[in-house]
């Protein structure tokens, strides 16, 4: 009807504004995260790609820096001429004449296999009547006989390394020793071996757990486990120049209690986790990563004043 406003024409009232806002909000969060459910052609894709994409790799310029190059050995253990070819090998022509030579460097690996024996003398001791059996420092087994052939002191420590630092399973272990040694080695012999290396280690293991109890900050932390195909816990603590573990199939204070003590003073930073309150006697910090992410969390829904508190928080942050 003629002199009536149409609903367009009256003024949007605050609070609706405030919803079309939070509306597009959500709508951007599904967005992402039906993306991030989404199979991608690629790999991290972000998007389609650029009309104009810039041209890859470092630029150059005054503040590229000085290119890495690695230094020549001082005294090479081998050298190797690379002669001229008989013919040119871009006209076939047989007059090649010699101008100049020039140097290059190689670094190789060779993978060596060492195979010792030792001739070990036995004897009786004349006063007790009991065998005595010498040892040299390279053994690392005194058992002869059809134990008589063992692993080195280097090959148990590659084993260490290669199953609890690089994460190789025993299986892996077996196939690396095979390729790249060509020595044969089963998942048993390597699973034995990190058994004999826990028990070699247990007085140095035992040293580092009473020296972290004197860190003057320790950051705990705990992450899931497996125990026999059964669920557990892996609980940590670091401090300032130590690192012990332990793992227990519960998920309380005390198998952490158990690895720095539970009247513990120093400083604990921690995620805010319930039971490290029952340190008492500890200085409390939260960690700095955990803050700034739970402050995203709730930047991401809030609105109005909501905003403020999270806002001031991730400002005192680094």
């Amino acid at each position: 009807m003629d002199g009536e406003a149409t609903n367009s024409d009256q003024p949007e009232c605050p609070g609706c504004r405030e919803l079309r806002k939070e509306i597009a909000e959500l709508r951007r969060i599904i967005e992402e995260l039906r993306r991030a459910g989404k199979r991608q052609a690629g790999p991290f894709s972000k998007g389609s790609p650029k009309a104009k994409p810039k041209r890859p790799g470092r630029k150059s310029g005054d503040e590229y820096g000085a290119q890495f190059s690695r230094l020549p050995p001082e005294q090479p253990d081998e050298t190797h001429h690379a002669k001229l070819p008989a013919a040119c090998p871009h006209c076939g022509d047989l007059h090649v004449t010699e101008t100049h030579t020039a140097e290059q460097f190689q670094c190789e690996v060779v993978c060596e296999v060492v195979r010792r024996k030792f001739v070990v003398h036995v004897g009786q001791c004349g006063a007790c009547g009991q065998r005595v059996q010498g040892r040299h420092a390279l053994q690392t087994s005194d058992a002869l006989r059809a134990a008589g052939v063992q692993l080195g002191g280097k090959t148990h420590a590659l084993i260490a390394w290669l199953n609890k630092r690089l994460g190789l399973s025993h299986g892996k272990v077996q196939e690396f020793f095979g390729r790249v040694f060509g020595l044969t080695l089963s998942r048993a012999t390597s699973c034995r071996s990190m058994l004999r290396t826990a028990q070699r280690a247990a007085t140095a293991v035992a040293e580092i757990r009473r020296n972290i109890r004197g860190s003057p900050f320790i950051v705990p932390d705990e992450t899931g486990w497996r125990i026999g195909g059964h669920s557990a816990w892996l609980h940590v603590a670091v401090g300032e120049s130590e690192t012990v573990v332990q793992v227990d199939r519960g998920r309380s204070h005390e198998p952490l209690a158990g690895l720095i003590g539970l009247d513990y003073a120093g400083r604990l930073i921690h995620d805010g986790w319930a039971p490290y309150d029952k340190f008492v006697r500890a200085v409390h910090q939260q960690c700095l990563t955990h803050l700034s992410k739970r402050c995203k969390e709730l930047l991401e829904t809030a609105t109005r004043g909501a905003v403020r508190f999270p806002r001031a928080v991730r400002a005192l942050l680094p």
